[in-house]
């Protein structure tokens, strides 16, 4: 899944123009509707299987988590 570093700097070096982002700054600025908060919820699981895991809901996000579509 990651690229080869330098391939990467060969490529990018090919073209005149290069554009950069910082997605840094762009994580968690997605807003939800307030009515919106409760039905986006994420699960933590404790414990691996195959014993009883215990699980503990995270719920009333008022922002998109990054990479939920």
């Amino acid at each position: 899944m990651n690229p080869n570093v330098f391939d990467f700097l060969c490529r990018f070096r090919l073209n005149p123009i290069v554009f950069i982002a910082d997605i840094k700054k762009t994580f968690l600025k997605i807003k939800l509707k307030s009515e919106d908060n409760e039905v986006i919820r994420f699960l933590w699981q404790f414990e691996e299987p195959p014993t009883a895991p215990k699980m503990l809901s995270f719920a009333g996000l008022k922002v998109l988590p990054f990479g939920l579509t």
